[in-house]
């Protein structure tokens, strides 16, 4: 499958020295199969991404409007954890016991979070550590192994 930076990579450079995405988004449409052209959902509102904060909104808007409850079957988690909906808990995350997760919680794949973590408004990275008894509310964490 082709990706939008595979086409920004062939948009020859503008007058002011950059590639525009709309170049590229134009050229994978006209490109692509009429079964492979990509869908655009319109909202009521946009979401920016400017800063931390920006990016726990825009988790907690895509929390709030889908899937409640989204355990992935491969993520590990001990007896004992509570819950809060909405969250997200991505594969091979692993959740310790005594640990509150919840609401507005993602927890990208491979994570690890040891005993009696809570996290309230909490975008993990993928591959993230947090020690025993962390308790965040409201951040991003993103360790050196999350790209």
């Amino acid at each position: 499958d082709k990706k939008i930076l595979d086409f920004l990579e062939q948009v020859p450079e503008s007058e002011r020295g950059g590639r525009e995405i709309q170049s590229a988004i134009k050229m994978m449409i006209d490109q692509l199969g009429e079964e492979k052209k990509p869908r655009g959902d319109f909202v009521s509102r946009y979401l920016h991404l400017t800063s931390a904060q920006d990016l726990i909104e825009i988790h907690n808007h895509y929390l709030a409007n889908h899937k409640p409850y989204s355990v992935h079957p491969e993520a590990e988690l001990e007896k004992g954890i509570k819950l809060i909906e909405p969250v997200m808990i991505e594969k091979g995350a692993v959740i310790k016991k005594g640990s509150c997760i919840g609401p507005f919680v993602y927890i990208g794949a491979g994570s690890l979070l040891e005993e009696e973590v809570c996290l309230e408004q909490v975008v993990v990275y993928p591959n993230s550590y947090l020690p025993r008894g962390t308790v965040k509310k409201n951040q991003v964490i993103v360790s050196e192994n999350s790209f």
